[in-house]
């Protein structure tokens, strides 16, 4: 498995979109918007957590940093939730899963 600076990669790893790819060394176990994930959360019972985060916006950053750096707070979010990453609202339509 890859790795950067000692750190493991999540599930954006293998996505195309440089704003998704900039998270993938996240403690987050980040998943994209994707049939899998959506199946993982119902088949886990997980909480399904959406973060529409935007690259320029400061406050998704001061966010960023507040709720998804804790290492020890993000074991029990990756245990207890399913945490998603939308980078572009028509991934939201069935078209926009059926399209990746």
């Amino acid at each position: 498995m890859y790795q950067m600076m000692g750190k493991k990669p999540n599930h954006l790893l293998k996505e195309n979109s440089p704003y998704l790819l900039q998270h993938a060394y996240n403690p987050v176990d980040w998943h994209p918007w994707d049939d899998h994930a959506l199946n993982l959360a119902r088949t886990q019972n997980k909480l399904l957590v959406i973060s529409i985060g935007y690259a320029a916006c400061h406050w998704c950053h001061v966010m960023e940093h507040e709720s998804f750096e804790d290492e020890d707070e993000l074991t029990a979010k990756n245990d207890l939730m399913l945490i998603m990453f939308i980078w572009q609202l028509p991934m939201l339509s069935p078209a926009g899963v059926a399209g990746r």
